[in-house]
């Protein structure tokens, strides 16, 4: 492995000619005006590293990971505007990134402190060396369109594009950092029965869309798109050639098995957070000769920055795979904001003695507004619906059985807090029994400062999947699984694309305290964790920043024991420069980013952990040459980021066993 640390670069270019006379508004702002660092990165940036090198394709990702660098270079641009986005500040400038290495950007712009701006940037992919439109007219930014004529649309990675609108208070010694979100839904048909289509394999490709509404025009400073309905009789077509018959155009997830192959995909501009519905009917043709037809006479869901798939035997129409579509899932190792209006209505759900069904989000909602919270002796054993006490129905603890996958729709989830008494701490068990709950976030909405699915519990957890989690101004313990775990065991539970971010004007351990786990964000009880995996994890935090669990934390003299457990694909960045405390810079690890303790000494023991495609950041874009990056690290760096390649900083009195059983 390297062990190296090196800075980030962060090239700079003045365009004060590009800039209009900056008008201060009354009442805000200090009045001077400030060179500001506006630091831009497109989606998926932080997947590129960890692709599998020369050749990976993924019909899952976007044009980031799929484009051919060598022939497309990133497009920014970049303007700003006054508070409501009427008058211009900046004029729209232009810098292209180019290569594969990153695809991240910087501009410094003079703006005056203290005052509140809308930031507005676009970025596309142009020709190798040009910056020139290539597939969108960007010359008005409230009307950005597609150039491309029909038979130019379809299977086209470079159509991808990103955009960004969002107002801010200018800091300068903070900067400002964006991470720029499609404006499009991505459509893609998959074939499982290429096998099966033989001599009548297809070379081109029709789509027909009819009936639905068709977004056609983007306004970037107000992220509303425009466009008209088509009618039932109405349509628009869209043709394709597969470059071969024999050899598929990616190579990664349907891709990657014998017999499957993606045939097209569509990049549509979508309504602004909303699911809307297509109609089409999509053809395969042999030169002219028509293969198969599918027409989608039903509602096929898109929705913005979402992945969209039909899947099934798309080349023969025989049976035995059934044709299913899909949009629930966010485009790996990207996030959405997922604001939502979706409210679910409290359910009761059925009990059978001690043992709990969830079925649907409603019934879950109705565990959050119900659940022990207490852990006093008299408040903790019992309540309305719930008895711990000795001869109750529930004295053996109770069982919650999730029996379907759960879809939150991108609400603002309230965390679950079950709390009960010492002596009935880990007796009770939450059963995911392989399911998936998915889609929620926990913003400025949210009451409690303990966030994710639970946010304190000593419930044992097993056989859950949690998916697609926002947690946003963190300010104790985070992690999409659990915030606080008080429990006793967690088995073969999954999180996958986990974005937590603490407050943005937090910069020091006063301004937030979170300690942030891809899973849990911190554990301090004798514990086990077996079985268990993070995937696709992006955490930003003060300090305590782990990929499987922030902070283990001994109040006791406690083993917490981690066996099987894995975290791949995962950015954790570390703000605290160690102002307050010299080691919070230590603090970052792969599964355990810092073991504490309190008065009392503790045993960790990492059996079979494992841990790949992991980025440290130690640092804020603020700090002059930093943030510092720690690429690889096995044994970390005697001044920034983790002490070993499972864990990060940990005190003394902690005695850590990392085990690894022979091949």
């Amino acid at each position: 492995m390297k062990k190296m640390l090196s800075m980030l670069a962060l090239s700079a270019l003045c365009f004060a000619g590009c800039q209009n006379e900056l008008e201060t508004v009354s009442g805000a702002g200090s009045g001077e005006e400030r060179m500001v660092r506006i630091a831009l990165e497109a989606p998926e940036a932080m997947a590129l590293t960890r692709a599998g090198g020369a050749g990976y394709t993924n019909s899952a990702k976007g044009g980031v990971t799929n484009v051919d660098r060598t022939k497309y270079d990133l497009r920014y641009k970049l303007a700003v505007y006054d508070a409501k986005g009427n008058t211009v500040v900046v004029e729209p400038m232009t810098q292209t990134v180019k290569g594969a290495g990153t695809n991240a950007t910087t501009f410094d712009v003079a703006l005056v402190e203290g005052q509140e701006y809308k930031f507005v940037a676009w970025a596309d992919f142009v020709t190798a060396g040009s910056t020139d439109d290539l597939h969108y007219n960007t010359a008005n930014l409230t009307a950005i369109s597609c150039k491309d004529k029909a038979d130019k649309q379809l299977n086209d990675e470079s159509r991808d594009a990103y955009f960004v609108t969002k107002n801010l208070t200018v800091n300068a010694a903070q900067g400002v950092s964006l991470t720029l979100r499609r404006p499009f839904a991505k459509v893609r048909v998959v074939a499982s029965d290429v096998k099966m289509a033989g001599a009548d394999m297809p070379d081109n490709f029709k789509i027909t869309y009819y009936g639905c509404q068709r977004f056609t025009s983007l306004n970037a400073i107000t992220g509303v798109a425009t466009g008209s309905k088509l009618n039932d009789n109405e349509s628009t077509a869209y043709t394709a050639k597969l470059a071969s018959k024999t050899e598929k155009d990616y190579t990664e997830d349907y891709d990657a098995k014998d017999g499957f192959r993606t045939l097209t995909v569509d990049y549509l501009l979508a309504e602004t957070d909303k699911q809307t519905k297509i109609h089409f009917k999509w053809e395969a043709l042999k030169g002219t000769s028509s293969v198969y037809t599918y027409d989608c006479t039903t509602d096929i869901p898109i929705q913005r920055n979402f992945l969209t798939t039909i899947f099934g035997n798309m080349l023969t129409g025989k049976t035995g795979v059934a044709v299913s579509v899909v949009c629930d899932e966010i485009f790996e190792g990207e996030f959405k904001d997922m604001e939502s209006e979706a409210v679910f209505t409290a359910t009761k759900p059925e009990f059978d003695g001690n043992v709990v069904y969830i079925r649907t989000a409603g019934e879950l909602v109705w565990l959050q507004q119900n659940a022990i919270n207490s852990g006093t002796a008299s408040e903790g054993h019992s309540n309305k619906y719930f008895d711990l006490t000795d001869g109750a129905v529930g004295e053996n603890g109770y069982t919650f059985k999730l029996e379907n996958d759960i879809d939150l729709k991108g609400t603002e989830w309230e965390p679950i807090d079950w709390k009960t008494h010492i002596d009935h701490e880990g007796t009770c068990v939450f059963d995911g029994q392989g399911h998936t709950i998915r889609n929620f976030t926990c913003g400025a909405k949210t009451k409690h400062t303990s966030r994710g699915l639970f946010g304190e519990t000593d419930l044992s957890i097993k056989n859950l999947t949690v998916e697609n989690v926002i947690l946003l101004n963190a300010q104790l313990w985070q992690g999409a699984l659990v915030g606080a775990f008080r429990g006793k065991t967690i088995e073969g539970c999954t999180v996958k694309n986990v974005h937590i971010r603490t407050d943005e004007n937090a910069t020091t351990y006063e301004d937030a305290t979170g300690m942030a786990g891809g899973m849990l964000g911190s554990i301090s009880r004798e514990a086990s964790l077996k079985n268990c995996k993070a995937e696709n994890v992006d955490i930003r935090s003060v300090y305590a920043v782990g990929g499987l669990v922030g902070k283990y934390s001994v109040t006791s003299s406690s083993n917490i024991a981690f066996e099987n457990c894995s975290v791949t694909n995962a950015t954790l960045w570390i703000t605290s420069l160690g102002e307050e405390q010299d080691y919070y810079k230590k603090t970052v690890g792969s599964i355990v980013g810092y073991v504490s303790k309190v008065s009392f000494s503790g045993k960790l023991t990492l059996k079979n952990c494992t841990a790949s495609d992991i980025t440290y950041k130690v640092g804020t874009q603020a700090t002059e040459g930093a943030p510092y990056i720690i690429e690889d690290s096995e044994e970390g760096n005697p001044e920034y980021g983790p002490t070993h390649d499972l864990y990060g900083y940990c005190d003394e009195k902690v005695e850590v066993t990392v085990e690894n059983d022979e091949p």
